[in-house]
């Protein structure tokens, strides 16, 4: 089984990167999985109180390249923006072009960098609601911040009725111990960005994610904020290749109900 996994964290992601990647999917008939951001982007006083207050460990570099630059960020963090409930056309797009759809959370940066202290159910709840809203479905899925959870969100998970969640390590499907929802891990958590400053050039990396494709279960993961015209490249060279196996990926949904 494999999936194609996009979050989408900003609104710049949503609307300039996005559009690009459905038309490239398009072109080679694949469908994936989007997660949303269904809150607004993080302003200039939650990026710098959070980030001081995280774990050292778990900081990671911008990709400001890929994000616009530094202007663009810093246009960002000024005058944040509604993501995903103000963007409904787009994600009403992304349904009707046969994708699968799903929350990414309420507020990404409170979710993935202060989870301990939030109140999980409520940003839950939040993103759940927006996305009713938005789209006309409930959701079935979900896809925390930063891939960061507790054992309040597990819980929280089951208590809102998700048939899944992909957060959680692991190399095939897996239900947590003592819930009810299944866990669907990337199998790469890895990005084009990450690799990169590992010294990886674009043919190193297309490599990589051609081997993955021999997985008997494969879920591999992008942020549309990161994806230029360089990172659609890889993509368009990994897309001909499934074609070329005749591979059929399948949305993470689908890959829920059959596990």
């Amino acid at each position: 089984m494999i999936s194609f996994r996009f979050d989408i964290d900003t609104r710049r992601g949503l609307v300039e990167r996005v559009p690009p990647l459905l038309d490239l999917l398009g072109r080679f008939g694949i469908r994936a999985t989007f997660f949303c951001v269904m809150g607004r982007e993080a302003n200039l006083a939650e990026i710098v109180r959070l980030r001081l207050l995280a774990d050292r460990s778990k900081k990671s570099p911008l990709n400001v390249e890929a994000k616009g630059g530094l202007l663009s960020i810093a246009k960002a963090a000024l005058l944040p923006r509604a993501v995903g409930f103000r963007n409904g056309e787009l994600l009403r797009e992304i349904i009707g072009r046969g994708h699968e759809l799903e929350p990414h959370g309420w507020s990404h940066i409170q979710w993935q960098r202060n989870i301990d202290r939030i109140d999980v159910r409520k940003h839950l709840g939040l993103a759940l609601d927006h996305f009713q809203r938005v789209t006309g479905r409930p959701a079935v899925g979900f896809a925390s911040p930063g891939r960061t959870w507790n054992d309040a969100a597990l819980d929280a998970f089951d208590e809102a009725g998700l048939l899944y969640v992909g957060d959680m390590d692991g190399t095939a499907p897996f239900r947590p111990p003592g819930h009810a929802h299944l866990q669907l891990p990337i199998t790469r958590f890895e990005t084009i960005a990450e690799m990169r400053r590992r010294g990886l050039d674009d043919s190193q990396i297309g490599d990589i994610y051609i081997a993955d494709l021999e997985r008997d279960y494969c879920c591999l993961y992008e942020h549309p904020d990161d994806v230029g015209d360089r990172e659609l490249a890889v993509f368009e060279r990994l897309f001909q290749h499934v074609r070329a196996l005749d591979l059929e990926p399948v949305t993470l949904e689908e890959i829920a109900w059959r596990s």
